[in-house]
Formats: structure tokens, C-alpha cells, sequence
């Protein structure tokens, strides 16, 4: 993932993280996809190891941020102003 000059540009790493309303549970979801995608080569043995320690399971189950519920409730920093235009571009290719 990255930023561009018109948003941001990213991509399915196929693994995804799924995690109770409550942040009692937390699991993976579609690990034998990401398998399979290693078989066919669109990922490599490396980069699956990258993606699993991606997941951030850790920083769910210990409530790190930004599962700390603590952290949303600090108001926006001073003087933050909010967009009120679209740069021109911003939905090109």
C-alpha cells in the first residue's frame, strides 16, 4: 500500500483478519487461499510470512492501538481543518 497523489493505491494480500465487535475473539480468515496462492506463485513462501505477521492478532488480543478504546475518544488536534474540495484529478486511474 501506498500513497498516490490521488488517495491511496493498495492490494489483497488474501488473508483477512476477522474480529469480534467486542475484541473478544479474533481469527484468520482464508489462510488455505493464501496457501494456494503460494502454490500458483502470486506470492512467495517470504511474502506469506510477511502477510501472516501483518495480521496484527497480537495487537488485537492485547489491545494495542488502534484496538484500544481508549484512543477514540481524544479529540482531533487543534486547528484540523477538514477538506471542503476534492483535488482536481482525484478520481483518475
Amino acid at each position: 500500500m501506498g500513497r498516490i497523489p490521488v488517495g491511496f493505491d493498495s492490494r489483497d494480500d488474501v488473508l483477512d483478519v476477522v474480529v469480534a465487535d467486542d475484541l473478544a475473539d479474533c481469527r484468520l480468515k482464508d489462510a488455505d487461499e493464501l496457501e494456494f496462492a503460494v502454490e500458483v506463485g502470486m506470492f512467495s513462501a517470504a511474502d506469506a510470512r510477511a502477510i501472516h505477521a501483518a495480521a496484527a492478532i497480537a495487537d488485537v488480543t492485547s489491545r494495542r492501538w488502534p484496538f484500544d478504546e481508549g484512543a477514540w475518544g481524544r479529540p482531533p488536534p487543534p486547528g484540523l481543518l477538514l477538506p471542503t474540495t476534492l483535488p482536481a484529478g482525484w478520481d483518475a486511474p
